[in-house]
């Protein structure tokens, strides 16, 4: 049952679901249509192989997160869906859906998306190889709409296609410090570190998006056509972060011999969908893509690289003519088909 408070909300588009019965298939109350005889809608002429058909709502101000953990709104256990597949983000004009960096991919019309798309009315979506099958039913005057280009559509959508740097800074062994020694030093030692990355990061122009335990992530956001000065202001603050970070280890952590505080970080450039999401008593700013989710499995790997800084390779190829940077080679990151480059700062200047 939809929740009374986002019943009031303008519904956008149906969505029609058709999977196999084997595959488990759940949605959340705030989406999952109760009650409602499918024969109202129109379905796929060769469903899937002894198919259960479902229906779900989308409103205004709704992002529907579809994967395979429970954490989603549509939960598909499948193991060709990635845990976190793809998110839906809509708006009163429409609906942006966009690939969270899966495994096995999202198509539109089996085409696979690399960047966020605009969803039209019966466009057809499938996540990798499996056989559930998504058809998008606008509502009202949403499906009569006429198609628009992809950036007009995606700014009316309340989201826009930009250009972003995202730089990930975490501690090196913060578990097993903060489990060895007393919490509240290391609690007042990560708050301190984390002011003055913050400060590290306005000077160079970007913006701390927000903090995951240990972790800082940071944004560039630009445009498009002007990524790399965004690219290099983000890697001047990363290597001013590793600076300070030896600096603060060496002068303001008491334990520094024993427990060195040593920080790493990552960098990916790429785009990604930058707008607000919810409702007008409750918007949130929001960088989504998969920019964002290939940085933490950039971060995820440096550890096993032995370095302290890691760029993908666009970061690495805007740089490059300003900041010195090797390549470490060919890795393969979690959740991603075949290998990426990936590169360090050659050097970081005392």
């Amino acid at each position: 049952m939809v929740q009374e408070d986002e019943q009031k909300l303008p519904l956008v588009a149906r969505l029609k679901i058709e999977a196999p019965k084997s595959m488990g298939v759940t949605i959340s109350p705030s989406f999952a249509v109760a009650e409602t005889d499918p024969s109202d809608c129109a379905w796929l002429e060769n469903p899937p192989p002894e198919c259960e058909r479902y229906l779900a709502e989308i409103r205004v101000g709704q992002t529907l997160r579809i994967g395979r953990s429970r954490n989603n709104d549509l939960v598909l256990e499948d193991g060709n869906v990635s845990r976190y597949h793809a998110v839906m983000i809509a708006s009163e004009s429409g609906i942006v859906l966009s690939d969270l960096a899966s495994l096995n991919g999202t198509f539109a019309n089996q085409r696979r998306i690399t960047t966020p798309l605009d969803l039209n009315n019966g466009d057809r979506i499938s996540l990798g190889e499996n056989n559930a099958v998504f058809i998008v039913e606008f509502q009202s005057a949403s499906a009569d709409r006429e198609v628009a280009t992809t950036a007009f559509q995606t700014q009316n959508a309340g989201m826009k296609v930009v250009n972003v740097t995202v730089l990930l800074a975490d501690i090196r062994g913060y578990t097993k410090m903060s489990q060895t020694l007393p919490s509240t030093e290391v609690a007042a030692a990560l708050q301190a570190w984390f002011r003055q990355i913050n400060q590290i990061v306005q000077q160079y122009g970007g913006q701390v998006d927000k903090y995951i335990g240990d972790c800082v992530m940071a944004l560039w956001v630009g445009q498009a056509s002007h990524p790399q000065q965004a690219a290099c202001s983000a890697a001047q603050a990363a290597q001013e972060i590793l600076r300070l970070t030896q600096r603060f280890s060496q002068h303001e952590w008491s334990y520094h011999d024993s427990y060195p505080w040593i920080c790493r970080v990552a960098l990916n450039t790429g785009s990604a969908l930058s707008g607000s999401l919810g409702t007008r008593e409750a918007r949130e700013f929001a960088v989504l893509g998969d920019s964002i989710n290939v940085t933490f499995r950039l971060e995820g790997i440096a550890s096993k690289l032995n370095t302290e800084s890691i760029l993908g390779a666009t970061t690495a190829a805007l740089i490059a003519s300003t900041i010195p940077v090797r390549s470490l080679g060919e890795v393969e990151l979690e959740g991603r088909a075949g290998t990426v480059e990936v590169f360090t700062f050659n050097e970081t200047a005392p």
